[in-house]
């Protein structure tokens, strides 16, 4: 049987806060063509989403925020040489506004929003939590998954080793050309799980991931690429 794919590419844009975001993102697939027609849904890209969620076991711990570039390693790394950094480790998923909105979209506490100068100055501003809900309650993004746990390193923001040692803020993963730096101290410039990959599919088809993880920074960009694989089959229903 023939399936036919819905895949979407996204860009998003680190303006605004979380209600922005999932705006966007249910008109996205708002947009898409006669989306009852689509078997299979693959969502990719840059969501630009961080790492300032409030964690809902620590929601009056005043770091939640992750304001600071050695706040965000020290919850996401393990203190090896060199370092082990993943989304799973020490519990941080929760903190991530894209696990949030996946996993717990009527609990999405994530409050961080762009100041006029692009964050030289933090400003925090409540979110409506209720909007956000009705937001991801639409039919078209219900049901999608992750590829897999995000047992990789953050994937923005990059430099060449050669620039990123000129600042203090910095950190080198193993096997890879670029390292995670903070030029100018900006939070929306901390380590994050930026891009990401997602996917549903209608009941009468099996998806399963195989393969899901973060490519070292190669490319000539502030990004490391994502990649995933799967296998997709058609269901076959037999009547008794």
């Amino acid at each position: 049987k023939t399936a036919r794919l819905c895949i979407l590419n996204t860009h998003q844009s680190f303006k605004g806060n979380t209600q922005r975001r999932a705006r966007d993102l249910v008109a996205s697939l708002r947009g898409v063509k006669d989306p009852e027609k689509c078997d299979q849904w693959f969502f990719v890209g840059d969501f630009n989403t961080r790492m300032h969620c409030r964690h809902p076991e620590h929601p009056d711990d005043p770091e939640a925020l992750f304001t600071s570039f050695d706040r965000v390693v020290g919850q996401i790394c393990e203190g090896t040489d060199p370092p082990k950094c993943a989304l799973t480790h020490n519990n941080s998923e929760p903190y991530d506004e894209m696990w949030r909105m996946l996993n717990t979209p009527n609990d999405v506490d994530c409050e961080f929003e762009t100041t006029a100068d692009g964050f030289s100055a933090l400003q925090v501003k409540s979110v409506d939590k209720l909007e956000i809900a009705a937001l991801l309650r639409d039919d078209l993004w219900q049901g999608f998954k992750e590829a897999g746990p995000v047992d990789f390193g953050p994937t923005y923001k990059l430099y060449r080793r050669k620039k990123a040692f000129k600042y203090p803020a910095r950190l080198c993963l193993e096997n890879d050309e670029k390292c995670l730096a903070n030029k100018d101290n900006k939070p929306k410039h901390n380590p994050a799980f930026t891009d990401r990959i997602l996917y549903k599919a209608k009941d009468n088809w099996f998806v399963a991931p195989q393969l899901y993880r973060r490519v070292a920074g190669q490319l000539e960009s502030d990004h490391a690429p994502v990649v995933a694989v799967f296998d997709t089959t058609s269901k076959v229903f037999k009547s008794s």
